[in-house]
């Protein structure tokens, strides 16, 4: 689910944006995430969100965090966003798990809040969903439509309800 080379190449050359979204509730997909040191060996987590509908449909931003023990409250508080949006946090043991684990994230969607703090942006995840349903939203046939008929008007008696 990774751009293409050429998509990357192309937005490399645009301006940088950088949105800050107001506070506020938003519906959201995970177009990118991953872990990584930092120069001064220190470890992130960053998980890239575009916005779904709204006024800022398609923009994006990053909620970023501590992926090592540098900042123990940021830890869990990361850690429990990623779970949020779907992340399974068993058999993640280094910083190269935790990223393929995250990459594995993108194409969910997310409900978040987005708060500002003390010059700090806040990203609380209410919920997340996997991709896109595989439940079928195809208008049921006329013969699924009959049975559900003569099931609705059942009288109770099996052998007279049964439409066949």
């Amino acid at each position: 689910m990774s751009t293409s080379f050429g998509d990357a190449w192309k937005k490399a050359g645009e301006a940088q944006d950088d949105f800050d979204p107001p506070d506020g509730k938003y519906t959201v997909k995970i177009v990118d995430a991953g872990a990584f040191a930092g120069r001064d060996g220190r470890e992130w987590a960053k998980v890239t969100l575009q916005i779904i509908g709204g006024n800022d449909a398609g923009r994006r931003f990053d909620h970023f965090g501590p992926a090592g023990d540098h900042n123990e409250v940021g830890l869990r508080i990361m850690r429990e966003a990623l779970v949020l949006y779907g992340l399974d946090p068993d058999g993640i043991d280094d910083l190269d798990d935790l990223g393929r684990a995250m990459f594995e994230l993108v194409g969910n969607q997310a409900e978040i809040t987005v708060g500002h703090k003390d010059g700090f942006k806040n990203i609380r995840v209410q919920s997340s969903r996997t991709g896109e349903s595989d439940i079928p939203t195809d208008p049921p046939t006329s013969q699924q439509q009959s049975f559900a008929a003569a099931a609705a008007n059942s009288n109770g008696n099996d052998d007279e309800s049964i439409p066949f």
